[in-house]
């Protein structure tokens, strides 16, 4: 799963190999991360989340 600009897609989308589930834009310049609100992440998870967030700044 990502969450990126659909333009840079445009052409695998067009040709049915990814699917866009959610009409949702990513603005250039942010960074989004998700994961279920319910359920506590994993040790990869977390330590991915953390990674990801410090090497953005």
């Amino acid at each position: 799963m990502a969450l990126l600009p659909h333009a840079m897609f445009q052409a695998q989308l067009s040709e049915g190999r990814l699917v866009r589930p959610f009409d949702t834009e990513v603005t250039t310049g942010r960074y989004w991360i998700t994961r279920l609100s319910n359920k506590e992440p994993t040790t990869a998870v977390a330590a991915f989340e953390a990674w990801i967030c410090k090497a953005a700044l």
